[in-house]
């Protein structure tokens, strides 16, 4: 547990197996429980985080697998891989890298694993605020089994889900992407952000098989430019790209997939500007490639110069193919290759 002003975790390596009996905690992470001022960098770790039933109070939790709650801080290629995340549907925050964040700078970080439970939730911070989210990926799955409960006689039923960030308040998430299969079929839930408020989303993409999820925003009012979707979106607050918009959303240069039903659930009118088009699919062989809406021009050209074409196996809902998408992250995952 680290908290002064000058504390630093320097190429750190581990693995962390946490269990929660009680509700005495407030912030729990698999390296630093809360962390101000703190600069974490070349950091990898297994964690595996279950709480036992009603152990958590209401919003009184923050759990990371590294860092349950992160102030004025910097994490640098923090990798948190294989993770495991079972946790009471009571608990505030829970994310793959922090829980929380607020004034963060989050670079090159990995987040994979699962995470279950939890009512705000992101692969790799559950709330974030005034942050900068750059070049980070997720891939695994977010689920819970409920999506309502009461506690001391107040129903609740507003979760936030997102595979980078479940509640986005305000800041910018560029160049980041999420393979997370994101299943829950709650309120505001997204392939990338559950809900964005005022935050800026750019050159950041989803690619995946999100069940009961927006594409890439569950319910939107901050800016997006050169982003896209690739996936199925199936069932409650449905948009291959946005479940809800509303103003001043603007989204500029953005592409979704039209395979998997309507761009833009509800609030389409709400947008400007509003330029979103839909891609194509083309299978050669054995693989698929994502073409801008002409059919022949590979959609990393229209994106801009920082993307490039490479080749994934994925399952975006149809079984595990290889697909020639855009990336515009640094870090490659495992599956892709040039």
């Amino acid at each position: 547990h680290c908290e002064s002003s000058a504390c630093a975790v320097l190429k750190s390596c581990g693995t962390a197996v946490i269990t929660i009996n009680n509700s005495h905690y407030n912030t729990i992470g698999g390296l630093i429980g809360l962390a101000q001022n703190v600069l974490v960098y070349d950091t990898t770790i297994h964690p595996t985080i279950h709480s036992n039933q009603n152990s958590l109070s209401m919003n009184a939790v923050s759990i990371g697998g590294a860092i349950g709650s992160s102030w004025n801080s910097k994490l640098y290629q923090t990798y948190v891989l294989d993770a495991s995340f079972d946790i009471n549907i009571k608990a505030s925050y829970i994310g793959g890298i922090t829980g929380h964040s607020y004034k963060c700078s989050i670079d090159k970080c990995y987040f994979s694993g699962t995470i279950i439970g939890g009512n705000t939730v992101g692969g790799i911070t559950g709330a974030s605020f005034n942050d900068s989210i750059f070049d980070c990926i997720t891939q695994g799955e977010i689920n819970t089994t409920t999506c309502s409960y009461d506690h001391n006689g107040t129903h609740y039923s507003t979760f936030y889900y997102g595979g980078i960030v479940g509640y986005f308040d305000t800041g910018d998430i560029q160049s980041s992407s999420s393979f997370m299969a994101v299943q829950p079929n709650c309120s505001y839930i997204g392939g990338l952000v559950g809900h964005n408020l005022s935050g800026n989303i750019t050159n950041s993409y989803v690619i995946s098989k999100v069940l009961g999820a927006a594409g890439l925003v569950g319910n939107n009012k901050g800016a997006i430019t050169n982003c896209y979707t690739v996936g199925r979106t199936i069932s409650y607050n449905q948009g291959s790209f946005i479940g809800n918009a509303n103003a001043p959303t603007s989204i500029q240069n953005s592409y979704y997939d039209s395979t998997s039903g309507t761009a833009i659930r509800s609030g389409s009118s709400n947008v400007s500007p509003l330029e979103l088009d839909p891609v194509v699919l083309k299978t050669s062989g054995s693989i698929t490639t994502v073409y801008g809406p002409d059919g022949t021009t590979p959609l990393a050209s229209l994106l801009g110069s920082n993307w490039r074409m490479m080749t994934c196996t994925l399952d975006i809902g149809e079984g595990e193919k290889q697909y020639r998408v855009p990336i515009s992250t640094t870090i490659v995952p495992d599956f892709c290759h040039e």
